[in-house]
């Protein structure tokens, strides 16, 4: 009794009435049920990762951008290189293993439409690079890049790579 003079009480000081509520949540469960028979939705949920809940998804379950990088960790160690990210309607396969990156980078098949949720994410610690970045401007930093990445330029590099990454491995050694 109690909880229904409290929801009355607030619906009327929102000027709402008990119909558009009920219609309002009932369209929500409407579009939350169909988006969950959605072929990309089965499939992003079909990977292991941290429970998902109804319409909100993992929102509840997102850290602060300062600890974004320590929870991706975990959850990678948890749940492995493949795992579900659903926000609201917002659905997300997070990839971090080389090869599985590798493959969706090097398709032309949509790569370069960034969904708005990149520069939110990685906006303070990567600022505009080529993660970021969308369309024809995404082909002109690449094709800037990519010549640093030939091999034969690498080779040249070879020596200075193994002495830092042994200075590298013997600091983190210490610790």
């Amino acid at each position: 009794m109690a909880l229904w003079l409290i929801a009355t009480s607030l619906l009327s000081s929102m000027n709402l009435s008990l119909t558009e509520v009920l219609l309002f949540i009932s369209i929500t469960f409407l579009i939350y049920y169909l988006r969950k028979e959605t072929r990309s939705y089965k499939f992003v949920t079909s990977f292991p990762g941290p429970k998902i809940l109804p319409i909100i998804g993992q929102i509840l379950d997102l850290p602060p951008p300062s600890k974004l990088l320590k929870v991706a960790v975990e959850h990678q160690i948890k749940y492995g290189t493949r795992m579900p990210l659903v926000c609201g309607p917002l659905q997300v396969l997070w990839l971090t293993h080389p090869n599985d990156v590798a493959k969706v980078l090097s398709s032309r098949d949509r790569t370069t439409d960034k969904v708005w949720l990149y520069p939110k994410i990685f906006g303070e610690w990567l600022g505009t690079s080529l993660f970021n970045t969308t369309g024809k401007e995404y082909f002109v930093r690449r094709k800037m890049i990519m010549p640093a990445f030939n091999f034969g330029i690498l080779e040249n590099f070879y020596s200075i790579f193994n002495r830092n990454s042994q200075v590298l491995v013997d600091i983190l050694k210490d610790k």
